[in-house]
């Protein structure tokens, strides 16, 4: 009864094992973010835009945003005004075939 049966064996030397891969990873990482090295100022005015750049650029998008909508509320008025012309040039039209319906209907 106190033999060790082959499964018995087996799951201790998995733990052990993935525990020694675990901590060699977290050493490598470790090693490998030490030795990193950063990016040179040549390399990050090449890749990346400076803040005055930055700056200019949101100023631009800014500028136009805000023309466009004023063009756009400039559309909406004018988009207004027609459908109120609209709205008049159907109520003449309704009144005029409200009278001539009342004239074909008189006795």
């Amino acid at each position: 009864m106190n033999e060790l049966s082959p499964h018995a064996i087996i799951w201790p030397l998995i733990l052990v094992m993935v525990s020694i891969v675990s901590i060699v990873g977290g050493v490598l990482s470790v090693i490998f973010a030490a030795k990193r090295k950063p990016p040179l100022p040549e390399e990050i005015a090449k890749c990346y835009v400076s803040k005055s750049e930055f700056q200019a650029l949101e100023n631009r998008t800014k500028a136009e945003i805000s023309a466009l909508e004023s063009r756009s509320e400039r559309y909406m008025a004018t988009v207004s005004k027609l459908l109120g012309d609209i709205q008049r040039s159907l109520g003449v039209i309704e009144g005029e075939l409200k009278g001539l319906h009342r004239e074909r209907t008189k006795p």
